[in-house]
């Protein structure tokens, strides 16, 4: 693993930092290119600053979620700790990033399903990188494995499952997909990025049996948060889907 991507005397470029504000950088460009063809009611300033709320909200949410999971305070003090550098966990900061994105066009009064439909599609194209660095970090690693890699940090020598790079790859193949339906425009304003948000919770859920890190509980014991939170997006957004399909 390289923790440290680059190093000069005193600085330091730490390797996930540098593959998250890539992401975002990723995200950004996604928004600017596809907005004025997918959705030209909505500004270029008005993307700015949906972009600018969504990453605020996503980065506390991210920290949040993740205080909260490691079990050590309550979910009201994870709150507090939010505002330390620490860990992430990604449906935290997807679930309040959209959330606080979702605020911004009721108030501004902007076309929320298709803010959506390029949100989500952003969101994982940055996953692809998030992943990457989560990987050279050495975090989120997977299960012992013959076909594995040694986490050094871990200092125990066992081979694990490179599950972070599937997971990388899985958020690449429905980013592609995402801008391959952007283009045509084949589904109805929402449907698309619903989809999206189907497929990946369906895939995170699978990949979630590969993970050998502690990622709390939910629901079940024997399922991690990130389960739990996927079964209730599968729920909730199978059902969503079904309802649009009978009222289009």
């Amino acid at each position: 693993m390289y923790p440290i991507l680059f190093q000069w005397g005193e600085w330091v470029l730490p390797s996930w930092h540098f593959f998250f504000l890539l992401g975002a950088t990723q995200g950004f460009l996604c928004l600017w290119w596809f907005s004025g063809g997918y959705a030209p009611e909505i500004s270029w300033n008005q993307w700015r600053g949906l972009f600018a709320v969504c990453y605020l909200g996503g980065y506390y949410g991210a920290r949040i979620v993740s205080e909260w999971v490691a079990g050590q305070e309550g979910f009201l003090a994870s709150f507090a700790l939010a505002f330390s550098f620490g860990p992430m966990t990604f449906y935290g900061g997807a679930l309040f990033g959209g959330g606080v994105g979702f605020v911004y066009c009721l108030i501004l009064k902007l076309p929320s399903a298709k803010a959506f439909d390029l949100g989500v599609v952003a969101l994982l194209g940055g996953l692809f990188w998030g992943r990457i660095g989560c990987f050279l970090n050495g975090d989120d690693y997977g299960v012992p494995s013959s076909f594995g890699l040694v986490i050094p940090r871990l200092g125990d020598g066992i081979k694990r499952l490179p599950i972070q790079l599937f997971e990388s790859g899985t958020a690449l193949g429905l980013f592609v997909l995402g801008v391959f339906l952007v283009q045509k425009k084949w589904l109805p304003p929402g449907r698309m990025g619903l989809m999206l948000g189907l497929l990946y919770a369906s895939f995170r859920f699978a990949l979630e049996f590969g993970r050998g890190d502690p990622r709390g509980t939910l629901f079940w014991e024997s399922l991690s948060t990130s389960q739990g939170i996927s079964m209730v997006i599968l729920l909730v957004g199978g059902g969503g889907w079904l309802f649009l399909r009978k009222a289009a």
